[in-house]
């Protein structure tokens, strides 16, 4: 299985009523204004003005298993565990958004951009990329190197 087998919102094969589902998952708490929790407010943001981002919003329901890197330039939400046999890597420039409601397990795990995991994160190597934006995980980190 491939990042492609995950819905895409650009190509029309997820509706905004989805992916709005699935970004009110996220937890409660951090940046908040009166339009509510900043990751629900970007989310809603680009899905107003799509086409004028470079990005995507990428859904996957169910488990998502990457066999080799995933490197994210798009906005991936995942209603499962996410399986990344390589390097998964998000960025904040590209700003990315990942919400994984399961467990999250890679070779290696580099992040820079928005990162929220529900149940556990696996990997080798975790390095936290000069984070302006965040990472959650809600259960255990299991790594032998954190940076």
């Amino acid at each position: 299985m491939s990042i492609e087998s995950a819905r895409s919102f650009a190509r029309g094969e997820v509706t905004r009523e989805e992916v709005l589902a699935l970004a009110n998952r996220f937890r409660e708490g951090g940046p908040e204004d009166s339009n509510g929790p900043y990751k629900v407010r970007a989310i809603t943001d680009m899905l107003d003005s799509i086409n004028s981002y470079a990005t995507d919003i990428l859904v996957s329901n169910g488990d998502l298993h990457i066999a080799g890197d995933l490197d994210l330039d798009v906005q991936l939400l995942v209603d499962g565990n996410l399986r990344v046999d390589g390097c998964y890597r998000d960025s904040d420039d590209p700003q990315t958004i990942t919400l994984v409601t399961g467990d999250l397990t890679a070779r290696d795990v580099i992040t820079g951009g928005f990162l929220e995991v529900h149940g556990n994160l696996t990997c080798g190597r975790l390095l936290g990329d000069y984070n302006d934006c965040s990472a959650y995980i809600s259960n255990n980190v299991t790594a032998d190197l954190f940076y």
